[in-house]
């Protein structure tokens, strides 16, 4: 993927111009994979996942299907000012703060590789993972697949620092629809802590068809020890990155 896009440059209306961001986007369109069952079958352990179906019949109710209304949550999009010949390119990226300040050598690197860049608003550290984060998310790839024609070959989640760590837990329980993972400042540990391992037919998609791109400042020690140990967990797991 040409470098992943040069690690991407890196170490509000459909009728708006393209090579703008569109800004405070409003989407309408749920995404199955943030659905309940979908979403606790990828993102928990087998165990946790059949606890929850049971409790759920024991008491004789059902999750939520859907944990946010898009009504009213806002999505800033990046649409670049050319298409290529086998689609664009997205990047989905999980911010750390409520909203993500696109830079200028972001939208230039964007637009040059064409590829588009949504991040949900109200999706920082201080929002629930399980409730949000992932959620928001994945609706913002439903969308977007929606509007536009997407290279499948080029899908791939970000973020920074607390958002990075995030789009770490979403490239491995979306390993099958997602084919890279671009983690800055932050990870996390496969078998650590809450992140475990998704069902096998992802988990080989993720051995399989995930190319995962750790950019972390060199001073920046402890995120650079944790990329460390990620990358070691991951290469345990016969995930080549």
């Amino acid at each position: 993927m040409r470098c992943f896009w040069t690690a991407l440059g890196l170490a509000a209306s459909l009728t708006a111009h393209a090579g703008e961001l569109l800004e405070a986007q409003v989407f309408d369109r749920y995404s199955p994979l943030a659905a309940a069952d979908e979403f606790s079958r990828r993102v928990f352990t087998p165990t946790t996942h059949d606890r929850l179906q049971r409790f759920q019949q024991a008491i004789g109710q059902h999750a939520v299907e859907q944990t946010v209304d898009l009504s009213e949550e806002r999505f800033d999009t990046f649409l670049p000012s050319h298409k290529p010949p086998g689609g664009y390119g997205l990047i989905v990226f999980v911010s750390p703060i409520p909203r993500w300040p696109l830079t200028h050598d972001w939208k230039k690197v964007l637009d040059r590789e064409g590829v588009i860049y949504v991040s949900a608003r109200r999706s920082g550290n201080q929002q629930n993972v399980y409730e949000r984060r992932i959620p928001l998310a994945l609706h913002a790839l439903e969308n977007i697949r929606a509007r536009y024609p997407i290279d499948p070959e080029k899908v791939v989640i970000s973020g920074f620092s607390g958002g990075s760590r995030t789009a770490m837990r979403i490239a491995a329980a979306y390993a099958d629809v997602f084919t890279g993972a671009l983690l800055i400042g932050g990870a996390k540990v496969m078998g650590e802590e809450d992140f475990a391992p998704p069902p096998l037919p992802i988990m080989q998609a993720l051995q399989t068809r995930m190319r995962v791109v750790y950019s972390t400042g060199k001073l920046d020690m402890p995120n650079r020890r944790l990329d460390a140990r990620s990358i070691a967990a991951l290469k345990a797991r016969c995930v080549a990155g």
